[in-house]
């Protein structure tokens, strides 16, 4: 019976190490994960030992401790190799393919230039998809047809759909979604509501609120710790497209303080990076350009190759804003080079179209309209309505540049016809997602526009919506005093130990 007890101690000890995991103490979760170590090797229980290690993984990780964590899963699959335990193996597995996703390696000779580098950018993510595979070969084992093993598929197509989504392959990504909610109910499941529910969040804002209720009902610890921070992005990001720039703080926030309470790294790192959008929308850009850059050095420090190049496109954009093309070019490029590098067409097709614009305002209206025709099967497959929008009212601005450089009134009307398609199909997508700003200077050139083809009710309708959304804007809360509260936020968090590395500005 002793021996009984003894073989029970590792695991309630490693079970202890889970809960204190998802409370977000990881002190406490280091140190019963120690325990656990300690005494599987005292009994040789090689199990138990892996999954402590693949525990002490996560931990780590969740600390921001990337190379550490790697050599831990490493060891985990080296002990699992012996042992005929496909659960755990495959749990192993997915572990890694996660931690490869995140934390991408850059191939030696690799610029993305060119098909001839379909070898080595095939090698960049050779390790993550062989890990996918090994896991997807262990659940089909017959020792692994447990309800138990139901857990780990379902967690598999949430890796999946999480891997097709940085590639910038929504469609794909949500089927994996679907996949992953079909399995028995587990927790993961509400891993797979929180990501639907962000996939949505720009396209079909009233479903994510729905999927964000679904959450919020399970009414288990998973989903009672997950709801405030994605609810509170969910409606953060609408906020600043609406230019609701005091509810997008409050709610920043709100998400803030559950990212402190729980010291999760990669949280505060897209906490950080939220912050810098709402200091960029209140035109606080010299805020904004120090927390990105400091955000930058983070991600390259660490090998986060897509978030680097999300923060990148930040920087660019706020370079664009203050007029300093000529030190925006050189991060829009490098962003433009991680996206062929690691093939993230989504942030790519951004990034393309910010730069479309950049030459538009350097006055080479052609160049930048043949780079959003190039763009534009990606830009219509894989990104949001509000990209959709921006990429045909920067096609707008480009012809009706091309139309007052021509002498000729016949292509000049043309050009101007084609300029007002572009521009209604702009102002359908920005009326849909409630992007106030956006919608406001689309307006207001469809409405020069109507004025120099002489279409004067057309003209009219567009003046009167442009003074509507004019006074709305009008109305919307002072952007300096929304600067200074930003200003002292960051001043109350650098006190905190925690994000003190990110956040000082």
């Amino acid at each position: 019976r002793s021996s009984d007890l003894t073989n029970i101690v590792q695991y309630s000890i490693l079970n202890l190490a889970s809960v204190h995991f998802r409370f977000g103490d990881y002190r406490a979760a280091l140190q019963a994960i120690s325990g656990t170590v300690c005494i599987a090797q005292e009994n040789n229980d090689g199990a138990c030992l892996a999954q402590a290690l693949a525990w002490l993984h996560r931990v780590m990780k969740a600390i921001g401790d990337p190379s550490h964590a790697a050599s831990l899963l490493d060891r985990s699959a080296v002990v699992m190799q012996p042992l005929q335990a496909p659960l755990v193996s495959a749990l192993i597995c997915l572990e890694m393919a996660q931690h490869r996703l995140l934390h991408m390696s850059n191939p030696k000779g690799l610029n993305g230039s060119n098909g001839s580098n379909a070898s080595l950018l095939g090698r960049a993510y050779l390790p993550m998809f062989e890990a996918l595979q090994r896991s997807a070969h262990l659940q089909m084992e017959p020792a692994a047809g447990s309800t138990v093993m139901a857990d780990v598929r379902s967690r598999y197509h949430l890796v999946k759909a999480g891997v097709w989504e940085t590639f910038g392959h929504l469609p794909l990504s949500e089927l994996y979604i679907k996949l992953s909610m079909d399995c028995p109910p587990t927790d993961d499941d509400c891993f797979a509501l929180c990501r639907r529910a962000l996939m949505l969040k720009e396209n079909h804002y009233s479903e994510a609120l729905g999927v964000l209720q679904q959450l919020a009902r399970r009414n288990t610890v998973t989903s009672l710790s997950l709801w405030p921070t994605v609810a509170g992005s969910v409606v953060q990001d609408r906020c600043l497209l609406r230019c609701q720039l005091t509810m997008a703080r409050h709610l920043a926030l709100t998400v803030t303080s559950r990212v402190l309470a729980c010291n999760d790294f990669e949280s505060s790192l897209d906490t950080l990076f939220r912050w810098s959008r709402i200091f960029v929308s209140e035109d606080a850009l010299q805020i904004a350009q120090k927390s990105i850059l400091k955000s930058i050095h983070v991600c390259e420090s660490r090998g986060m190759h897509v978030q680097r190049a999300h923060h990148l496109l930040l920087l660019a954009d706020v370079y664009q804003r203050s007029g300093q093309i000529s030190i925006c070019l050189p991060f829009l490029l490098h962003c433009l080079t991680l996206c062929s590098q690691f093939n993230l067409h989504q942030i790519r097709a951004c990034a393309s179209i910010k730069l479309a614009f950049v030459r538009l305002e350097t006055g080479y209206p052609q160049d930048a309209l043949m780079l959003l025709e190039e763009i534009h099967p990606i830009v219509w497959q894989h990104c949001s309505l509000y990209v959709k929008g921006y990429s045909n009212f920067v096609q707008a601005k480009c012809r009706l540049t091309l139309a007052y450089r021509t002498q000729s009134t016949e292509s000049r009307i043309a050009l101007m016809s084609a300029a007002v398609t572009a521009l209604q199909t702009a102002n359908k997508h920005f009326s849909e997602t409630e992007s106030i700003s956006e919608l406001r200077d689309c307006v207001y050139l469809e409405a020069r526009v109507y004025n120099e083809l002489g279409w004067v009710d057309l003209r009219n309708k567009a003046s009167l919506q442009f003074v509507r959304l004019e006074r709305e804007l009008l109305l919307m809360p002072s952007r300096t005093d929304s600067c200074l509260n930003s200003q002292q936020l960051v001043n109350q968090e650098a006190a905190s130990a925690w994000l003190r590395p990110l956040l000082v500005v």
